[in-house]
């Protein structure tokens, strides 16, 4: 090398160390055209094309280095990035094993073999992964997060606050780690030490869009919604591409108590402004657009799992009428289970796609001919509303995560019932169009037979126990207020609810206290398993719903063990559930049009407990004769409307 290529080449170095990548890139290309075969300009070239996001004209600078050093351990981990940020994982997988294979001792490939197997969805491989690269390395504070996010997606959550604590003993002031502490915190409903941690790391970074969004999240599960969705508004106007936060955003402003359904609306079109899209895809030239053709329905979901939504998929599922429907399901279980296994078993394509971009999945749903695609999450946690940028199929759908509006722009319609969108309701508080199922929004399996319906509480303690075991952000300021007239009206009666031992159970006490309501009164249980939950229901007479977010889930779980659920209509669709629910039921006597029949009725059940009994005795009955679980009534009312939207699609192609 002349000293003029030298001076070039110096000049790179110089130039890509002090951050000015266009000059680099210019020298190293120059100096490259005269030294073609140099081992470090190419590897210097290619990992700044990689890290400015051009990892396609990284690849060919670091396959020219391992073409001339085979056993480059570097050149192979480069090269396995590269094909990372393309999300070519099966290409990526295999260079770091080549890498890991070359170098055992070098543990910077293993640490990037591991994140290549989180990518993947594979957190036991990952782990694996992380575990040696932290045996050859143990400071390397990144191995320790990213072994912690293995270990929390895995369901070891004790474990993965162990790493992320060992994490900052190295860096302390290591934002991400505080932030990731926080959400496994939360997930473990330590919710005082979640707020702890993610303002701690708000405090070393105060513009970290992830703290603010990981004190959003666990403010939200504390009931705090106005505080929640300050903090999460506050993270997007840090970054406005943050569309997970601006979901959280979205689902949150249902929960709030002052929010109208205008305002809810609103939040919702501000986030389809900024993240959905309408995209001009041309009908495929090869669809058979035959109005009476063998339907292709695809549901969308990373919960076909062990979770509540499974309660009503098996029941619709397990009722799909495969004459005249073929049924796909695009799974993004993270840690599937037997519930997994369960559901896929009455589908006819089962599709794992958890490590699949939008982009790669919408390809893939479009080659399976997918009719009529159906989202089961959109803003909630693991939702992919922006495959649904892609229209990977003519007619898109919402369902079953919340019987609200999405917002989204390219989702056509939206199923609901005559009772959460009673028919003269204007349609203009939705983006998409409704679609009303004849009876029910919801259709309900417990998946458990064990437990029984025992006899009255209140007959064997001589005092009448209320409670509500609904998720605790539910139960807003104004709920307790309105609970708290009840108690007031019955002196002698107690009140069960679910929450876990925070500052949030003193934040009940003292709205009660201020409304002359004794502690005493007042008794919390913690999160159980499913079995003692349902059992918990053994100990309350009669439930109370929450407002403005009324129960779903857990109102069912209520029916289901003979405990009836005294509901207020609200103003906003996910507060008149219950009315939908208790219409179903034909108990239409447990439903309040305002605080004053809420508290009458109440009152009047307290004052006859024969009444309340024999109720306990035939709910479980009369809720098992309903359309809530009636899944064959309820897979045909929903094959019906699927047909009936491609009826109306293929018609308005043909004219």
């Amino acid at each position: 090398m002349n000293i003029r290529n030298e001076k070039t080449f110096k000049a790179a170095l110089d130039a890509h160390q002090s951050g000015d990548l266009v000059n680099a890139e210019f020298l190293y290309r120059k100096f490259l055209r005269d030294n073609p075969p140099h081992e470090a300009a190419n590897c210097n070239l290619g990992l700044l094309l990689l890290a400015t996001g051009r990892a396609r004209e990284a690849i060919p600078f670091f396959q020219k280095v391992i073409a001339l050093y085979p056993k480059h351990d570097h050149a192979h981990i480069y090269l396995a990035n590269s094909y990372a940020q393309l999300q070519l994982f099966t290409e990526a997988l295999e260079r770091y094993s080549r890498a890991v294979a070359i170098a055992p001792e070098l543990s910077l490939g293993w640490y990037n073999y591991g994140k290549c197997w989180i990518d993947v969805g594979n957190y036991q491989e990952a782990l694996k992964c992380f575990g040696v690269a932290i045996e050859k390395e143990p400071d390397n504070f990144k191995s320790w997060i990213n072994q912690g996010l293995a270990l929390h997606q895995l369901g070891s959550h004790e474990a993965a606050l162990a790493s992320f604590d060992e994490a900052l003993k190295i860096f302390p002031q290591f934002v991400e780690a505080w932030c990731n502490k926080a959400v496994v915190l939360t997930t473990l409903l330590r919710l005082d030490e979640a707020v702890e941690a993610a303002r701690q790391a708000i405090s070393i970074q105060p513009n970290s869009v992830l703290a603010y969004s990981a004190l959003g999240n666990t403010l939200k599960d504390l009931g705090l919604i106005e505080e929640a969705m300050a903090a999460f508004q506050f993270a997007i106007t840090l970054d406005p591409s943050d569309i997970k936060t601006h979901s959280k955003l979205a689902y949150s402003a249902y929960f709030h108590p002052g929010f109208s359904e205008a305002e809810i609306l609103l939040e919702a079109r501000n986030w389809g402004k900024l993240h959905g899209r309408v995209p001009c895809v041309p009908l495929d030239a090869g669809r058979d657009i035959n109005p009476n053709k063998r339907l292709r329905i695809g549901y969308v979901s990373p919960d076909f799992r062990e979770h509540c939504q499974s309660f009503f998929m098996l029941p619709l599922l397990a009722n799909h009428d495969h004459r005249e429907f073929e049924i796909f399901c695009y799974s993004s279980v993270s840690k599937p289970d037997a519930v997994t296994e369960k559901l896929s078993s009455h589908v006819d394509v089962w599709r794992t796609c958890q490590a699949e971009d939008d982009q790669t999945l919408a390809k893939t749903i479009r080659k399976d001919g997918i009719d009529v695609l159906v989202d089961l999450t959109m803003h909630m946690a693991g939702g992919r509303p922006q495959l649904f940028n892609e229209r990977p199929a003519p007619i898109q759908v919402a369902w079953l995560a919340y019987p609200g509006t999405t917002g989204h722009p390219a989702i056509d319609f939206r199923l609901t019932d005559p009772w959460l969108d009673p028919p003269a309701m204007p349609d203009n508080r939705y983006t998409e169009q409704s679609v009303r199922l004849p009876d029910t929004f919801w259709c309900y399996d417990p998946r458990e037979s064990r437990t029984q319906v025992h006899e009255l509480p209140a007959k064997q303690n001589g005092w009448l126990t209320f409670g509500c075991l609904n998720n605790f952000c539910k139960v807003t300021d104004k709920t307790l207020i309105l609970w708290g007239k009840v108690l007031n009206a019955l002196p002698t009666a107690r009140l069960l609810l679910l929450a876990p031992p925070t500052t949030y159970r003193s934040r009940v006490l003292d709205v009660l206290a201020k409304q002359g309501i004794s502690g005493e009164r007042i008794e919390f249980v913690g999160f159980q398993s499913r079995d003692a939950y349902l059992d918990t229901y053994q100990r309350i007479d009669i439930c109370l719903d929450t407002i403005p977010y009324n129960g779903h889930t857990t109102s069912l779980d209520a029916y289901w063990m003979g405990v009836p659920v005294i509901t207020l209509i609200g103003d906003t669709i996910v507060g008149r559930a219950g009315w939908s629910q208790l219409n179903n039921l034909s108990l239409t006597e447990l439903v309040a049009s305002n605080e004053e029949s809420f508290i009458g009725i109440a009152k009047a059940f307290a004052a006859d407990l024969e009444r309340l009994g024999n109720l306990r005795a035939t709910l479980r009955g009369r809720l098992q004769a309903s359309p809530l679980m009636d899944g064959k009534r309820f897979a045909k009312n929903i094959e019906a409307v699927f047909r009936k939207l491609w009826q109306n699609w293929t018609s308005a192609r043909q004219e």
